[in-house]
Formats: structure tokens, sequence, C-alpha cells
């Protein structure tokens, strides 16, 4: 009997196993920029490899580099996040350079993709010039055999310390702004230090099942943020896929967490079970829904509490040639964002694109994320929930082969509910974002 591993490197020549031992020592560093909380909710049995989270682009070449340049400026309403009404105003100017490098073999895939840049503030209120440094490093490796795949994954990002927020470089979204992550990294974007990292392996049993298996572990350090909690955490998750019918898919996962945090204020254990049901309605609309049973074990200096809470998650998505539409919803245990030593959170986002015609796009956005605390708050005593939601619009206009113009809009509110008893809770911080900008990108350079 030959196990997945023997398969996998009967087809790896010595030009391959370099490229993998170089991948390898990146590890330490560097995964990719969407990873999916539940693997099995987008993979079919006809093909297990599905929803891997790894993007293949097709090219000509077998290896080819991709680059860009974005550059924007604008004006932005209370820079400062302050929790009452606002009128400072300061100019922003953003300075956002990125590439990505692909290599292609029969049976491995290798893609490397770094995003770097700058968000310059003037002096507002009483605050000096200042400015926040925006860095991201990802990896991803594929090996595939018939019926199955291994994926190491890895995302390495670093924000500056400016606060909680950032306007959103080259008109694509604010590249931290908070998600649900099972694996890891849900941030709230105060300045932090992150890493993830992720092996996961899939197998095919059957035509119509499949099975999968994920490890991974990440740690999140706040920077300059006194209070905040760091956090260290281990995952795991395992799921099996079954296709009733051409169209209709159904699932079960298992998943496990251990949360640590620094400072030893206490520790949160999760174990979660998930039924999954997917549709494919057609070439254009696919649904996922997902729930389940989450046991919560919050381990405090003091005392050991258990409880049940629920775990699920949904995604619609829907194609046209010229439209499209994103949904995904999940609600999880996450690391709190440093606000909490452990947090339930509620997350939802939507995209929607429209391209007007070949030279003008247009797309809606808008995230949604609640948390509420499992034990110990930043604050010193326990907040009933804390919220954040944005809603944006960017349109473009193409110029040329590399070249478009972009104006944005962007609306953010934050909301700590620092309140007690039957006190009346904080104001929200409300921040408005209006940038112009170019983006430019080089077309694929090949490397053979």
């Amino acid at each position: 009997m030959r196990y997945p591993c023997q398969h996998a490197m009967r087809f790896l020549s010595r030009k391959q196993l370099g490229t993998l031992l170089f991948f390898l020592l990146a590890l330490g560093t560097v995964y990719p920029q969407t990873l999916s909380g539940m693997p099995l909710a987008n993979q079919t049995a006809e093909d297990p490899l599905m929803g891997s989270g790894f993007s293949s682009l097709p090219a000509p070449s077998r290896s080819y580099f991709l680059g860009g340049v974005h550059v924007s400026t604008g004006a932005e309403s209370n820079p400062s996040l302050l929790s009452t009404y606002s009128s400072q105003i300061s100019s922003v100017t953003n300075l956002l350079g990125d590439f990505s490098l692909r290599k292609f073999w029969r049976h491995f895939e290798t893609s490397v993709d770094y995003t770097g840049g700058d968000t310059l503030y003037r002096a507002y209120g009483d605050q000096e010039f200042t400015n926040q440094q925006f860095q991201r490093f990802s990896a991803d490796g594929v090996i595939r055999w018939k019926g199955g795949q291994l994926s190491l994954k890895e995302l390495f990002t670093y924000t500056g310390s400016r606060g909680f927020g950032s306007s959103s470089p080259g008109g694509i979204g604010n590249p931290t702004n908070p998600g649900s992550e099972f694996f890891g990294a849900a941030v709230f974007a105060p300045s932090y230090l992150g890493n993830v990292t992720v092996v996961s392996v899939a197998e095919a049993l059957s035509r119509r099942s499949s099975v999968s298996f994920s490890a991974a572990y990440s740690f999140n350090d706040y920077i300059n943020s006194e209070g905040l909690f760091n956090s260290r955490q281990a995952s795991m998750q395992t799921g099996y896929t079954y296709q009733i019918s051409r169209r209709n898919n159904i699932g079960v996962i298992y998943g496990y967490q251990d949360f640590q945090f620094i400072p030893n204020v206490q520790s949160v254990v999760t174990n979660s079970a998930q039924f999954v049901f997917e549709r494919h309605f057609s070439d254009r609309i696919d649904l996922v829904l997902g729930a389940g049973p989450d046991r919560i074990v919050t381990t405090g200096i003091i005392s050991t509490q258990s409880q049940i809470n629920t775990t699920g998650q949904a995604s619609l998505m829907y194609r046209r040639r010229k439209s499209g539409l994103n949904f995904s919803y999940f609600r999880l245990v996450t690391s709190g964002s440093g606000v909490y030593a452990g947090g339930l959170s509620d997350t939802a986002t939507i995209s929607i694109d429209r391209r007007v015609s070949r030279s003008w796009q247009a797309t809606l956005r808008g995230s949604y994320d609640r948390a509420s605390g499992l034990g110990v708050s930043s604050f010193g005593a326990q907040l009933p929930q804390s919220k954040y939601w944005l809603a944006g619009v960017t349109v473009h206009r193409r110029l040329g082969r590399s070249l478009s113009a972009f104006a944005s809009y962007e609306f953010n509110n934050d909301s700590f509910l620092t309140c007690a008893g039957f006190q009346r809770c904080g104001p929200a911080a409300n921040r408005n974002a209006i940038l112009t900008g170019f983006d430019w990108s080089i077309r694929p350079v090949h490397l053979e």
C-alpha cells in the first residue's frame, strides 16, 4: 500500500526539492491573505482540492513575476478615533507596493507575495506629523497527487503604531480590517505583529467522499499598546465531505482551539462540531450553510468555567459576466483582538462588484464584527461587547493596459461599550475617509 507522501515524493525532482527547501526555510516569517476557517465548506467530492486557499493563475509560462504600485491622497476625519464628536481633519497620503512570484510544476506549486507601504498624516489637533507602516509577507506551497494534496501556508503581518484604524491604500480596502479566522489573526487593527502557520492535507476516499485535516499555530503581539492581551493559539480541524447529489454536498467538521494569553490571566480551550450543507445552484450561484455546538472552557487565575455555545458559517457567491456578489458570515471563538482574553465573535462581510463598461468599474463593500468577552477584558472589568463596522465604495477608471485611477469613500464605526450595570454606554468613534489615486501594475514577467 502506498501512502500519500510516497506518491508526492515520486514526482519531486532535484530542482523541485530545492524549491521546496527554499519554501520551508521561508516558513518562519511568511500565509495566504485569505484562510478559510472551514476548509471543507467549499470542497466537492469530485474535486477534493477545491477551497484549498491556493489560487493558480493561468499563464503561458510556468514561472512569472507580478508587481504594482499604488499611490493615493485625500482627507480623513477624526483620525484619533475619539469617542465623542471630533472636528479633527487630517490629510492622508498612501504609498503601497506589492509583488508576487508564482512557480508551477506538474504536481507542485509555490507562491510568494509581499505588500508593504506607509500611510502619512499631517499634524492635527495636538498631534505631530505621524505615519503608519504596513507589511505583509505570505507564502503558499501545494503538493498534489492523485486524489489529494498537501498544502503549507504562512502569513506574517506588521502594522505600525498609530492606534486603531488606517486608511485604505490603493482604494482596495483597509488591509487590517477585523476578520474571523478559525486558525488565528483576527484583530481590530491596532498596531500589531502577527504570524499564522497552517499545514493541511486532503484526500479523496471515493468519487463522492473526501476527508481533510489541518493544524495551525499563530500569535499576535500588540506594539506600544499597554493593557492589550498578546495571544498564542494552537488549532486543529478535521472534516468529512460527501456528495449526495450532483449539486449538493454535506459535511461534518470538528475543530479544536487552545488560546494562551500574555500576561497569563487566563486560557481558553474550545471543542466545536459543525454540520455543513453546500448547494451548487448553477455556475453562477453557490450557497454554504453550517452550524453546530461549541464547548468553551475558560481557565482563570481563580476558577474554571465551562459553557456551551453555538458556532456557524454562511456564504453566498453570485457571479455574472459583468458583476458579482460575495457574502460571508462566521460565528466562532477568537483571540479577542487584545481587548478580551478570548472573545466570541460574529463577523459578516459583503462585497458587490459591477463593471459598468470596458473602462469603468464600481465596488461596494461592507463588514461588521461584534465580539463578546469570555472573561477578563483589557479595561479591567467585563465589557458587554465591542462592535466595529465599515462601509465603503470605490470607483475605478482604466487609463491603459497597466494604469488605472480610482476614487474611494469609507466610513468606520468603532464602539467599545465601556458601561456597567445600568450606566449609559460610551459613544462610538466615527471616521470618514476620502481618497483619490492611481494603481500601476506591470505585465507578467515570464522567468522561463
